[in-house]
């Protein structure tokens, strides 16, 4: 999000983050008013910092969607009190509780619409393209700063069993072993 913001985009773009902190300073302030705090990073430091944002709020309350795409269809997601904030033309809709992204359906139930946006964050590797696919022109999978990196081997982890891949890309991996 910070790289999102200091890029300044002149097209609409949006994305998400779950931060009840954030969502429940915006209910407290109100619509239509402004809000300058830090966002982001709640679960560990150890991976990624805060942001720091300045925007004003378009949209405060309990949200919630349905899932439209296979697997899920009509399954209910409770996201919580929920903020949108503008920044330029960065669209950030806060959760309070944590929701799958992999759905248009995600942002339609704030209005936020995907297709009319230059640029959509979904947070997920591979199942948001059941939905996203048809509507965007082009998928360009980042792997950002967070707890759930795409990327294990970057990750800072010390009590892990060896050997295991992606660390010991010699290993042989014997598919008739006991579990």
């Amino acid at each position: 999000m910070a790289a999102l913001i200091q890029a300044n985009p002149s097209q609409r773009c949006l994305v998400s983050v779950c931060d009840p902190e954030v969502a429940l300073l915006a209910a407290s302030i109100g619509v239509g008013g402004d809000i300058s705090t830090k966002i982001g990073a709640l679960r560990s430091y150890a991976f990624s910092n805060p942001t720091h944002i300045t925007g004003k709020i378009l949209r405060s309350g309990i949200e919630h969607f349905k899932f439209t795409q296979k697997g899920y269809n009509g399954m209910r997601v409770e996201m919580g009190l929920c903020a949108v904030l503008a920044i330029g033309e960065i669209r950030v809709l806060v959760t309070s509780l944590p929701a799958f992204t992999t759905d248009p359906a995600f942002y339609r139930c704030v209005d936020l619409e995907p297709t009319a946006a230059q640029i959509v964050v979904v947070k997920s590797h591979a199942q948001f393209q059941d939905s996203y696919d048809a509507i965007a022109s082009e998928i360009i999978f980042l792997d950002t700063p967070g707890m759930s990196s795409d990327n294990i081997a970057q990750l800072p982890l010390t009590r892990i069993d060896r050997p295991l891949f992606p660390w010991d890309r010699d290993m042989v991996f014997d598919s008739g072993a006991a579990l």
